[in-house]
């Protein structure tokens, strides 16, 4: 390696260092809760829970033995994924459920005595790497359309509904590592519905606002822009949103594909629906108003935190000569910390009907629209999800199955992780699996 090219490759390991202390100082109260004694803390509990967390965290990373050094990447990569599994066990526990209660509380304290917050939104200024039009803005989301160069004749076009705890375009990172790509090169006609941050005003937009406003009129413009109903392609929490919309309004859509979808969100495996429930939604709204990405960023890597926050950059800084390698490793960096705002009622109303009340699998989730129940959606359904996914268990997805009783269901599990699903070999084998089933009539 010359001395430029090492020179370029740890400036590139520095900006992506200072892009993940961004998203992590962006979660300051929590990480940093008011002084002991002060008001309303019961004595200093947050330095208890502090306390046992570390006391915790050391008695499990003293049976592991030394880190081996990154130079023997099988031993290091062997010792990273114990550490991790060790933490899960610690996480899981009831200590650390009462221990991130309190912890919260105080952080949630300290916001409401000083009056500051976490920080906004970040500038969602990084877009796609396929060229599309701006078609429509229902409820002001935008409406993406991309067209491909040879139409397959006889498939619906398809409706993109992504996650709104994450923006879009990690489904189009890259040329050749782009789902929504792969889509076209299939023949797919594709709609894309971006949403738009909440501003603080916002904070009362709720589920039925981004189910109506967002998905219903989206394929409303996408029938009458092409004739025909389309095919409703729901991914993470967007394909909680697409199974609500599927439920509520079957006549309106010609097939649903379901992509690393949480189901049920209380088996045994979720860390995080268990998070979730320890924690006081409504409180939170209360006090922050609408809910800062940064603070959701932080429960995403401290899932798995030896590799999210130590690994990726080891293994990093051994491919940063490659200019290729290091376009792509900044391109995820800046997906992964420019996480949205959630509107505060939907994010409460989420939390409750979802994790804390499963209700897709409970029922009796009542929005405006009416009663969600899966058993009344009517059209085809492919669900899709990873076998390595941490996420979204394979088990929270798998759950699906069983509660439709009048659609045709498919399933297709792929060896790959949540992300995975969007930028592996999976992104360009998925579609083809989508464009296939399509074309046989379900």
């Amino acid at each position: 390696m010359s001395s430029a090219d090492s020179g370029a490759g740890w400036a590139a390991l520095q900006q992506a260092f200072w892009l993940q202390a961004a998203g992590l100082f962006g979660a300051w109260p929590l990480l940093c809760p008011p002084a002991a004694g002060a008001e309303g803390l019961g004595g200093g509990r947050h330095l208890q829970a502090l306390a046992w967390l570390q006391a915790a965290m050391s008695r499990s990373i003293a049976t592991l033995g030394p880190m081996p050094a990154a130079s023997d990447l099988p031993a290091y990569r062997e010792w990273i994924e114990r550490a991790d599994l060790a933490w899960v066990e610690i996480a899981r526990s009831p200590e650390f459920e009462a221990a991130l209660r309190v912890l919260t509380d105080a952080a949630l304290d300290a916001c409401e005595r000083s009056g500051l917050s976490l920080p906004g939104a970040a500038s969602g200024a990084a877009r796609g790497c396929t060229t599309g039009a701006v078609v429509d803005r229902p409820g002001g989301h935008r409406l993406h359309h991309y067209v491909p160069v040879t139409p397959a004749p006889g498939l619906p076009p398809v409706l993109v509904s992504y996650a709104l705890v994450n923006r879009p375009w990690v489904v189009d990172l890259e040329p050749g590592r782009s789902l929504l790509q792969h889509l076209l090169e299939q023949g797919l006609e594709v709609y894309l519905l971006e949403w738009t941050d909440p501003l603080p005003a916002d904070r009362e937009r709720d589920l039925e606002h981004y189910l109506d406003s967002g998905i219903r009129a989206s394929v409303a413009a996408v029938t009458e822009r092409s004739g025909r109903k389309p095919c409703l392609l729901g991914i993470c929490q967007g394909g909680t949103l697409a199974l609500c919309h599927a439920a509520l309004h079957p006549e309106t859509i010609d097939s649903l594909v379901t992509m690393v979808t949480p189901v049920d969100f209380a088996t045994s495996d979720n860390l995080l629906g268990r998070w979730a429930r320890a924690l006081d939604e409504e409180r939170m709204v209360q006090v922050l108003g609408n809910v800062p990405g940064a603070w959701l960023n932080l429960a995403f890597l401290a899932l798995r935190p030896w590799r999210l926050l130590t690994q990726k950059y080891v293994e990093f800084g051994a491919r940063a000569s490659d200019p290729q390698a290091v376009a792509t490793f900044l391109r995820m960096e800046r997906w992964i910390f420019d996480s949205p705002d959630q509107a505060g009622a939907a994010f409460a109303q989420f939390c409750r009907a979802f994790y804390r009340e499963n209700r897709l699998v409970a029922g009796g989730l009542a929005l405006r629209g009416g009663v969600v129940d899966l058993r009344q959606i009517r059209c085809p359904v492919l669900n899709i999800f990873g076998s390595e996914d941490h996420l979204v268990p394979p088990a929270a997805s798998r759950a699906l199955g069983p509660l439709l009783v009048g659609a045709t269901y498919e399933e297709l599990e792929v060896p790959t992780g949540h992300i995975g699903m969007y930028v592996s070999r999976a992104a360009r084998e998925v579609p083809e699996k989508i464009a296939a089933w399509l074309a046989t009539g379900r």
